[in-house]
């Protein structure tokens, strides 16, 4: 693999991290291996000292090494390699939505001048021959002699690495120069590399991408490519922003690195044209067993990829989270399939890869659910944490805007109402129920605290009473302690049985007295789903029952099949054991916090057995919900 040389921009060298990290994200969403600082040839090159040092003696420049006539070859050569990097990049550019060309040269020259000077560094290294002598010589130290060259440049660095260029070893290619946030859009400013613009070496480098923000102070002045034709110039949206994590959380630089390292693997690795996904899934077959904690997965993914570019110190955050959580996933994986041989989707032939829990997810799961069966998978989603047990928060307009995406690349193609108005039939309704539901001190949001806490108590008694094409799922939710982004799969497996998706309770019917009954079969999973709740705590089990109603009332908004007599039984069941479990308390620790407990627990069933007999009671404006989501 090419070595990887990163030069710093103005006030020092950038800890490896604030760059290689977000970098590493990005590799990982184009299915591509990370850079890893032990393993890799990764150089971080501080040129600051000798820049700044002062001297007594002249120091002569590094000779230069451009050849008088560059081969025909050299120049095709680099017009492959551009084009290569322009098919590996281009869906990651904002494509019309920032105009780096904006600006007329004589006042851009006028305005950047002045600019520069602010920045000491950059004023030394723009009027200073012996500062630039002393600082290519030192980089050339640094790199090999021979081999292929990653050339990356943030700010000050771009003008070094261009300037470095002219006094490379003949043995060494570059095979991608990079400059991201690059001041070389001004280049009046940078007269000494005026003669660059018409002799280029062609046959040092492969390819020159520029990766700008309009708005940025530094590099938006102005396309790099008005100066210097041969660079490949992709516009990106960060909000102004100059600084190291900003530039290199985005994917456009991923990409670039990627196509500088991997070449034309990576094409193939771009994501689909609605920037989510990508465009071909692995070609290796995951059990379905795995499709619940896959659709977790891709909903994390999903809030990953949509997450605002002005909130890249989040975004590095949660992918973070997202890695750890796969790792923990993988390392789960690896000790249960030698515990449990019997369960055939923990062998590495059917259980999923890190690339398939970080990249193909939502790809591995498209058209795997109907609308019924989805529905309260979706409400889980939304009312659970993914980040769960690290307390990351996640916005309510981010959530729904990761979670509309979602559905729009899974669901299937006969589907009877479009996302936006399935999504606000769900909003709707978790928020109805969760004001119906409230109890003292829970504000808004509150739901989302027990997200993750309610699944070690859900998921190892509902292998018996999973609904139809959960039951895999069910089981590996017992087996398993992190199964899936916070832990989500025990909840969203516990909610669709609560709710009968999939013809859970077979048989179960209403009787003319309106109680449900059920035969034995389904009394004993009517009997463990009673005995779930009831090892949930008053907030974990208020959570549960805001999600289970919602998918009620829900479906039914959508115009779905009801489900109550499902959640009614099994409330009716667990109300009956939460009265005996008070009267005794009654009994032999009346004034006990136990009985405090056992007695909100109560008052919370009661509440919600009369929700799901009779609903909300409240009529749901989908004009007003869509309006009020902005979609009207």
């Amino acid at each position: 693999m090419a070595v990887i040389a990163y030069l710093h921009g103005v006030g020092g060298p950038t800890d490896r991290k604030a760059w290689l990290e977000p970098l590493n994200v990005g590799l990982g969403h184009l299915a591509l291996s990370p850079l890893d600082v032990d393993d890799d040839d990764i150089l971080d090159i501080d040129y600051s000292r000798p820049l700044r040092a002062k001297r007594e003696d002249d120091v002569e420049p590094p000779p230069l090494t451009l050849l008088d006539t560059v081969p025909d070859a050299a120049e095709d050569r680099f017009r492959r390699m551009t084009e290569q990097a322009r098919l590996a990049v281009q869906r990651f550019g904002a494509r019309g939505r920032v105009n780096l060309d904006v600006a007329p040269q004589w006042l851009v020259s006028a305005a950047a001048g002045p600019v520069s000077r602010t920045l000491k560094d950059a004023q030394i290294y723009r009027t200073s021959a012996q500062a630039r002598a002393a600082v290519l010589r030192h980089v050339l130290d640094q790199i090999p002699d021979d081999g292929e060259l990653v050339l990356i440049g943030h700010s000050l660095g771009s003008v070094v690495g261009l300037d470095l260029i002219r006094h490379l070893p003949p043995g060494l290619f570059v095979r991608s120069f990079i400059t991201v946030g690059s001041p070389l859009s001004t280049p009046s400013i940078w007269p000494f590399l005026a003669g660059l613009r018409s002799r280029f070496p062609y046959d040092r480098v492969g390819a020159w991408i520029n990766v700008a923000d309009g708005r940025d102070p530094v590099a938006g002045w102005n396309r790099v490519s008005a100066g210097f034709p041969m660079a490949l110039d992709v516009p990106v949206v960060l909000a102004g922003r100059h600084e190291v994590l900003g530039y290199f959380s985005h994917p456009a630089v991923a990409a670039a690195v990627a196509d500088g390292i991997f070449g034309d693997a990576v094409i193939g690795n771009v994501p689909a044209e609605d920037g989510s996904g990508v465009a071909h899934p692995p070609a290796r077959r995951v059990s379905p067993d795995w499709n619940v904690a896959l659709l977790a997965f891709a909903f994390s993914n999903e809030l990953s990829r949509t997450c605002k570019p002005d909130r890249a110190r989040w975004k590095r955050r949660f992918d973070t989270i997202r890695s750890v959580q796969a790792l923990r996933t993988r390392s789960e994986i690896s000790q249960a399939s030698d515990d449990r041989p019997d369960i055939l989707a923990l062998n590495d032939r059917e259980a999923p890869s890190m690339d398939d829990l970080l990249v193909h997810a939502a790809d591995i799961v498209v058209d795997t659910w109907s609308d019924d069966e989805l529905l309260p998978l979706a409400v889980s989603l939304y009312m659970s944490s993914p980040t769960a047990p690290f307390d990351v928060v996640i916005d309510d307009t981010h959530r729904k805007e990761a979670l509309e995406k979602l559905l729009r690349l899974i669901r299937r193609t006969d589907r009877k109402v479009s996302e936006r108005e399935f999504m606000a039939r769900l909003i709707a309704a978790v928020e109805t129920n969760e004001r119906s539901l409230r109890g003292r001190g829970s504000g808004a949001g509150w739901w989302l605290l027990f997200g993750a806490a309610i699944l070690a108590a859900t998921g190892v008694g509902l292998v018996a009473a999973a609904p139809v094409g959960l039951a895999g799922a069910a089981v590996l939710s017992a087996t398993l302690a992190s199964f899936g982004p916070g832990g989500m799969v025990g909840g969203m497996v516990t909610i669709a049985a609560l709710t009968g998706t999939g013809g859970a309770f077979v048989g179960v019917a209403a009787g003319s007295t309106g109680k449900v009954s059920a035969d034995t079969t389904d009394g004993q999973t009517i009997e463990a789903l009673a005995r779930t709740l009831e090892d949930l705590s008053v907030g974990q089990l208020r959570h549960l029952l805001v999600a289970s109603l919602s998918v009620c009332d829900a479906a039914e908004a959508l115009g779905r099949a009801g489900r109550r007599q499902n959640l009614v039984a099994v409330l009716e069941a667990a109300q009956g054991h939460a009265a005996e479990e008070l009267e005794l308390h009654d009994q032999l620790a009346p004034r006990g916090q136990s009985r405090k407990e056992w007695a909100d627990r109560l008052a919370l069933l009661d509440r919600a057995l009369g929700l799901a007999r009779h609903g909300t009671g409240r009529p749901i404006d989908l004009r007003k919900e869509l309006d009020a989501a902005g979609e009207l």
